[in-house]
């Protein structure tokens, strides 16, 4: 017993040494135990699995309240007592305390809990309608974690015809051992003093486990193994990794590797800057180019500039914008390959794109006096023609339809004349729109990759300046990196040792 208890003592020093909080305090909880010369028995389960009908009927009185919907759940704690009644003891709100002049209750004490907690061993209670659960597995999982000992429960047999099923699809998915019960059977075998009811209940098995397996001085050693042994894993795992982190350091791999990100993310960058303005203009050509299509050039030619000279400002705009986006996105990624926090530099905006104004094309002009000789032109071959077919049936030449005839022809032409230059004006605006937007993508494009190649400068002076400032601080930190590595190792034998030791208290 001294052993058990030096050795838990010694957990306590390590995990407090390490400043582990948590795990000395539950050590101090095991070691507490370990001084009790009771050992603590948890019955745990699931909702209406009889949890409380098993400690009823194992200790041979109504002990603890069968729970219904209305009724809130608390912790019965049942400890052996020359005479039965509440223990005087002070006790949280929700936990009752009572002694039963129980045999069984010798040296044991149960606790019927509604939730899981550290104990010298569990009982998962589950009924016999079916396998585990995935929610009783889990149980079953945590309970593990918490106690060295666990035994599955199977209550209700009397009631499900196929439970030895059931008990064997248990004991296969846990690997724990299964012990069928009827809290009923056992009930009436009490009060009719009938053994053989009694042995059919399955209690004297389940007594007899308890008896095998919750020895004083053996249930001390394994629990006292258990929480050690839970202990020394856990502070093996954190120094294990900070090993392995201290060792993983290098700053060369990391140098490379930030240099790597800028110039993929730079080369991507301006593919995606320059595809993204092609489209925005292309998009504004085509609208453009309808727009011409519905008009005069000559007529609307300063508000079309102006309307043009806007929306290319606005897609310009957003591509830049989007482009600084973009670019700032690319510090924090570059930044993220050092694996700490430091100021990112200041990514500028770009200025406005300066593009010359668009000039639709004028064309001839069709004023008053070529108009007059076009309409004449016409007329006078619509005169003649009608004039001469005039004089065949002896009208003169000149006679009012032939006169009609050659108005009519004349303002015709007039009119086609008219739209043969409107639809050239058009065409020539056209052409004239498309290297305008073609100048407009030159320069632009141009302005993009000039920005992105002067975030490029900045970004690398920028990392350069910080990756000189990191690698200096690894070399300085080389040395502690040495030491704390050879401390570490150390120590971690030393938790190995106290590992090693408990698992002797069990072997």
């Amino acid at each position: 017993m001294s052993t058990v208890i030096e050795v838990i003592g010694t957990a306590i020093t390590a995990a407090e040494a390490y400043h582990r909080d948590d795990l000395a305090a539950r050590l101090r909880q095991s070691r507490a135990r370990a001084l009790s010369p009771e050992v603590r028995v948890l019955v745990a389960g699931g909702f209406k699995q009889g949890k409380s009908r098993l400690v009823n009927a194992l200790v041979g009185a109504s002990a603890c309240p069968v729970a219904d919907d209305t009724t809130p759940p608390r912790t019965t704690v049942v400890r052996y007592a020359g005479t039965p009644g509440p223990a005087p003891a002070a006790r949280p709100a929700d936990t009752v305390e009572i002694g039963l002049p129980s045999g069984i209750l010798r040296g044991l004490t149960l606790v019927d809990s509604p939730v899981l907690e550290p104990a010298d061993a569990i009982l998962i209670v589950s009924d016999a309608s079916g396998p585990c659960t995935q929610a009783e597995l889990d149980m079953i999982d945590q309970a593990r974690a918490l106690a060295p000992i666990v035994v599955c429960v199977l209550s209700k047999v009397d009631l499900y015809p196929g439970w030895r099923d059931v008990a064997e699809s248990t004991e296969a998915a846990t690997g724990l051992p299964v012990v069928p019960v009827s809290s009923e059977l056992r009930w009436h075998a009490m009060t009719t003093a009938d053994t053989a009811l009694n042995d059919e209940s399955g209690f004297p098995a389940l007594i007899a486990v308890l008896r095998a397996e919750l020895d004083a001085e053996r249930v001390t050693r394994r629990v006292a193994a258990h929480e050690v042994l839970a202990a020394t894993g856990d502070l093996t795992a954190t120094m294990t990794a900070e090993v392995a982190a201290l060792r993983a350091a290098d700053a060369e791999q990391r140098g490379i590797r930030w240099q790597q990100v800028l110039n993929d993310g730079i080369s991507d960058l301006i593919a995606d800057i320059d595809h993204d303005l092609r489209d925005r203009l292309r998009d504004v050509l085509k609208v453009a180019e309808a727009e011409l299509d519905a008009v005069d050039p000559a007529k609307v030619g300063d508000d079309f500039a102006e309307w043009l000279r806007g929306k290319e400002a606005q897609c310009t705009a957003e591509t830049f914008e989007w482009m600084v986006t973009r670019a700032r996105w690319l510090a924090g990624h570059v930044a993220e390959q050092f694996g700490d926090d430091h100021a990112l530099p200041e990514i500028r905006r770009p200025g406005e794109l300066a593009v010359g104004d668009f000039e639709p094309a004028a064309g001839e002009k069709f004023g008053v006096g070529q108009r007059l000789i076009v309409g004449m032109r016409g007329g006078y071959g619509g005169t003649l023609m009608i004039g001469m077919a005039s004089t065949i049936v002896g009208v003169a030449m000149i006679n009012p339809l032939s006169i009609g005839a050659g108005l009519l022809l004349g303002g015709k032409t007039v009119q086609e004349e008219r739209k043969r230059l409107l639809q050239r004006r058009q065409a020539e605006s056209k052409a004239a729109l498309r290297k305008h937007v073609d100048d407009v993508i030159f320069q632009a494009g141009k302005q993009s990759r000039d920005m992105l190649r002067e975030i490029q400068r900045t970004l690398r002076d920028h990392f350069v300046a910080h990756a000189e400032d990191v690698h200096r601080a690894l070399v300085d930190a080389a040395a502690e990196r040495k030491t704390r590595i050879r401390d570490l190792n150390a120590e971690l034998a030393r938790v190995r040792d106290l590992e090693r030791v408990a698992r002797e208290l069990v072997a």
